[in-house]
């Protein structure tokens, strides 16, 4: 359908702008040069009378004899600066909570150490103690066998007793 002279006409009849202070009419379509040629006539004359953005603003402002920068954007400046502030200061009161808790922390740690460097000194008394505890029976035990009077026993045992009693004085003097 697109290749019907009906259609063709009706294509070839778009409304373009040919420069920017011509009005919309029809027009014959124009070649590939003439149009990117007022394309970029279009948008060189555009991006000169442009302003940066906020100058008017900012003139409208000077002229209301006012600062540069509206009201509500110093609102917003200074509840960020109080918020900033207020942060800073949460953040120091955290820092001190948390050296503090620290603190604590390490003394408890240095409490629980002593503690068990208490317990085990102990321990090692009480090993101590048992220790001289078995050798005080021993002792018991070999001066029992050492006095014995072994001559109304059998040959057996004054034997038995008598190798018993050379052990013991090997192990004292020896």
């Amino acid at each position: 359908m697109q290749h019907e002279p009906k259609w063709i006409v009706r294509c070839s009849q778009k409304r373009q702008k040919t420069s920017p202070t011509e009005s919309l009419g029809l027009s014959t379509p124009r070649s590939n040069e003439s149009r990117a040629d007022g394309e970029a006539e279009g948008v060189i004359t555009e991006a000169a009378n442009a302003r940066p953005d906020g100058k008017k603003k900012e003139k409208e402002w000077q002229q209301r004899g006012k600062n540069s920068v509206p009201q509500s954007d110093n609102l917003y400046t200074e509840a960020l600066d109080n918020r900033c502030a207020k942060k800073k200061e949460l953040d120091v009161e955290k820092e001190i909570k948390k050296k503090e808790r620290n603190d604590e922390r390490l003394a408890l740690e240095k409490k629980r150490l002593e503690l068990e460097k208490k317990r085990f000194e102990l321990e090692m008394k009480m090993l101590e103690l048992e220790k001289k505890d078995l050798e005080l029976s021993q002792r018991i035990y070999d001066d029992r066998a050492m006095n014995m009077d072994i001559s109304s026993m059998s040959e057996r045992q004054q034997q038995f007793y008598m190798i018993l009693k050379d052990e013991i004085i090997r192990r004292r003097f020896g």
